[in-house]
């Protein structure tokens, strides 16, 4: 019975410490070598429960069962060593042409011996040709079958300790090839390669002792600790900085975005803001699916003779003050500046709504500015009419129109101001 423990232990230590990589497929990280891992541990798993059962049919009379466990025994030995091999060529990729020569021999190897395994145990199945092992009677022991190994159980095993002291040598070979955290992983390889090398070779030797549980427990248990947790951690990293990466090239394209679609000056929406949004006026016009619209065009006024008396950099603070002018009155709506002193606002929605109370108090303002130094700002706007507007200009037109007859008449209570 206690060898029966031994197999059911291993089998839920496998399964608790790998559960992730069992049960949870992040398709982020389903790399090829991830995928045989994976294979491997099932694999591995099931040989695990076959030798728990094993422990326990031993102590009881039923012969085909504990002969059928057996069989199994050995076939799922074969595939976890089929796997494991494809597992370590999978997982130490070289570019290197000794090692890739050692990579497909070490393969070869693996499907030989799980062809060798399926060949004995089909062979084994017949009573005159029991070479892999069978049960003899012991009248002493109650008429117990006992297992009695045969000469191509000990040719296997044998070819098994090579193939792992095979995977072993590729593992560590690599390893000296490699730098950094690698190295290290590939040396936890080959030291599952050695701890199978010798429970391979104990059992062998010891036929009726779990040896073989007990050496895949420990090397899968080296596995976890320095290579598949190595590599989780490094995913994690290269995901953080992937993050990071992503974050700092998003800030990148929004500064350039702002550069682009940001007047520098105003802090107002620029001239290729304006043109993408006269081109979406457009289609929104020619599909009809936009109903009503207004356009209000603004012009500093003065703007030229404050630059030639008190110089441009004064004329751009002056700007600026019209912008805020301007922002204060139509909050919520896209400001454009489209030239040097002229700016448009599009006014939809809600805004649309409110459009002659919020461009009566600018112009209210504007005209209390007047002989103050204040800004001063002409306006004028159009609204959208489907049934003679084909497209945003002519609307803005309009607008650009009636900006003018502002414009005259704030010049001439300028001029009666001054008088």
């Amino acid at each position: 019975m206690e060898y029966a423990l031994v197999g059911f232990i291993a089998f839920f230590i496998t399964f608790v410490i790998n559960s992730d990589i069992l049960f949870i497929k992040d398709e982020s990280r389903n790399l090829t070598y991830n995928k045989a891992y994976r294979r491997f541990l099932y694999f591995v798993m099931f040989f695990f429960f076959v030798d728990g059962l094993w422990g326990a049919l031993s102590e009881t009379k039923l012969e085909i069962a504990i002969f059928i466990d057996t069989s199994l025994f050995f076939l799922l030995m074969a595939f976890s060593v089929l796997f494991w091999a494809h597992y370590v060529v999978k997982y130490i990729v070289s570019k290197n042409k000794i090692a890739k020569f050692w990579n497909i021999f070490l393969v070869v190897i693996s499907w030989v011996i799980f062809a060798y395994t399926t060949i004995i145990i089909v062979i084994n199945l017949f009573p005159d040709t029991r070479i892999l092992f069978d049960f003899n009677s012991n009248v002493e022991a109650n008429n117990l079958k006992n297992y009695n190994p045969n000469i191509a159980r000990y040719i296997l095993l044998a070819l098994q300790t090579a193939m792992f002291a095979l995977t072993s040598m590729v593992a560590y070979y690599n390893s000296f090839r490699t730098k950094g955290t690698m190295r290290y992983r590939h040396f936890a390889i080959g030291g599952f390669g050695l701890v199978m090398v010798c429970s391979v070779a104990s059992q062998l030797f010891f036929p009726e002792l779990p040896l073989y549980s007990m050496g895949l427990t420990l090397g899968i248990c080296i596995v976890h600790t320095f290579v598949v947790a190595m590599d989780r951690e490094e995913y994690k990293e290269n995901l953080n900085s992937a993050i990071t990466f992503g974050k700092e090239k998003e800030q990148a394209l929004t500064s350039v975005k702002n550069l682009v679609y940001e007047d520098s000056l105003t802090g107002a929406k620029s001239k290729h803001a304006y043109v993408e949004m006269e081109d979406g006026m457009d289609h929104l016009i020619a599909f009809k699916t936009i109903k009503r619209f207004a356009v209000i065009v603004f012009d500093v006024n003065g703007l030229k003779i404050i630059n030639d008396t008190k110089g441009h950099d004064y004329g751009d603070i002056y700007i600026q003050k019209c912008y805020e002018t301007i922002l204060k009155h139509f909050k919520g709506t896209d400001i454009y500046r489209f030239g040097g002193d002229e700016f448009v606002v599009v006014l939809k929605d809600l805004q649309y709504e409110r459009r002659e109370e919020m461009l009566d108090a600018f112009d209210k303002e504007i005209e209390e500015n007047l002989g103050k130094e204040l800004p001063v700002v002409s306006s004028g706007m159009a609204l959208f009419d489907p049934n003679i507007d084909n497209t945003y200009r002519s609307v803005f037109e309009r607008a650009d129109e009636k900006m003018y007859e502002r414009k005259r008449h704030l010049k001439s209570i300028t001029n009666y101001l001054n008088k």
